[in-house]
């Protein structure tokens, strides 16, 4: 699956991640998250929404190491509801849940952000 975060489109794939701790991993350089093949279930979604932060953080031009918490405040409230709505629509593809009530206006939301 692909998602386009501002101007790019990153490919989400489910790979096995070089350091055994890792469950995801955003590879802003290569247009990637990975997700542990291995990712418990309930771990998915926040790891889908933990990584798609890092891609947007880049995308959207803040790719430093630290934020103030006024920063992250106003990131959220520019890009936080489309954040949400590609977690769920990647995690809904992953789970073949796609007849939840939420499935069409999510994808109305994201304006054909997520190709599957």
């Amino acid at each position: 699956m692909t998602v386009k975060i501002n101007k790019r489109y990153y490919t989400i794939k489910f790979d096995t991640l070089e350091e055994e701790r890792n469950i995801g991993l955003t590879l802003c350089k290569l247009g990637e998250i990975r997700l542990a093949n291995d990712i418990d279930k309930d771990l998915l979604y926040s790891t889908l929404i933990h990584e798609l932060v890092h891609a947007y953080l880049f995308e959207y031009g803040m790719p430093r190491e630290t934020y103030s918490q006024e920063d992250m405040c106003n990131f959220f409230g520019a890009y936080g509801k489309d954040i949400m709505a590609s977690a769920e629509l990647i995690y809904n593809h992953y789970q073949g849940n796609k007849g939840r009530k939420n499935w069409d206006s999510y994808k109305k939301l994201l304006k054909n952000n997520c190709i599957f």
